[in-house]
């Protein structure tokens, strides 16, 4: 595995003047976006954006607001079909949980909405003092469909084992304990989702803040399974008198499974610069083993060597 070019930070998504700041007052804050059947996308605040960018209308259906309004959460779309999980899953007793979706298959025209369960039989109950304990669905918003139907999606998650404290002052507001990156599935349509892996866990001594989270889900062109994860805010972080400066460099790690999600093999691709908010990640094949990644503000190019049994190159 290699890094082949790196652009820098790139932070406006149009030139045009009025697309950046309509683009501006529909994603303010923590907002989510996805692209629906119909090309179109939509943004928090009832809004759609063409696929050019040149118009941004009102949705007149349902409210998506409770889907669109925070990042994490998980969301497929295909024709015929749109399913959005609530990020944060409520615990219900040992190793189970449960949260909200919605689902649609009229393209939107009406939304139902469900509880769903979650059973991940190592997972911690949530922390009553801090609000990012427990399990919670990534960031990323990514599910993807196996050949035999099944759904896989990723999460950030503590086990009970889970009991390294963060090691820098913002880490410890974001997380009661280091995180884990895992995978869960689902074989009724997202109905249920089962614990399958885990992907990345925090051992003593590594060098990060609040372990391994918000991870981003794809499938590659040749089938293999490929999750991006990141760390912010190593030990050393700096912070002012004015709340959080992100000085330190942040590390972005790949793991790529060959069997569908069940065992993973993982490499470090590249310690980011100073200056970063998060390591939300976007993720697209442009070519055979060839991905381009965005994180926050900065993109990097990053080659996956042919799975030949040989150690990858960075």
């Amino acid at each position: 595995m290699r890094v082949e070019s790196h652009g820098g930070f790139v932070r406006q998504v149009s030139g045009r003047r009025s697309f950046g700041a309509e683009a501006h007052e529909v994603a303010a804050g923590w907002s989510y976006c996805f692209r629906g059947a119909d090309g179109w996308i939509y943004l928090h605040g009832d809004r759609k954006c063409s696929p050019g960018g040149s118009e941004v209308l009102a949705h007149t259906g349902p409210s998506l607001a409770p889907i669109t309004r925070r990042p994490e959460g998980a969301t497929l779309v295909r024709d015929g079909l749109f399913y959005a999980a609530a990020g944060n899953p409520g615990y219900v007793s040992p190793g189970r949980y449960a949260t909200t979706a919605w689902r649609s298959c009229d393209d939107l025209a009406t939304l139902e909405e469900e509880t769903v369960e979650l059973h991940v039989p190592e997972g911690a109950r949530p922390a009553q003092d801090h609000g990012w304990h427990g399990v919670y669905f990534s960031s990323s918003r990514g599910i993807l469909t196996l050949c035999d139907g099944t759904w896989l999606t990723a999460m950030t998650a503590n086990f009970e084992e889970d009991t390294l404290a963060p090691t820098d002052r913002q880490s410890a507001l974001e997380s009661k304990y280091r995180n884990r990156s895992i995978v869960v599935s689902s074989t009724d349509e997202g109905r249920t989702w089962r614990y399958r892996s885990t992907a990345a866990a925090p051992v003593a001594g590594d060098p990060v803040g609040e372990g391994f989270g918000e991870p981003t889900i794809e499938r590659l062109a040749d089938g293999r399974i490929l999750l991006n994860y990141g760390v912010r805010w190593p030990p050393g972080s700096r912070l002012d008198q004015n709340g959080p400066r992100w000085q330190d460099h942040s590390l972005l790690k790949v793991a790529v499974s060959g069997d569908g999600g069940g065992d993973w093999e993982a490499w470090r691709v590249a310690i980011l610069p100073p200056g970063l908010g998060s390591t939300y990640a976007t993720i697209v094949e442009v070519e055979p083993n060839l991905l381009f990644c965005q994180v926050d503000g900065w993109f990097l190019h990053v080659h996956l060597e042919a799975a030949n049994g040989s150690e990858p190159r960075r």
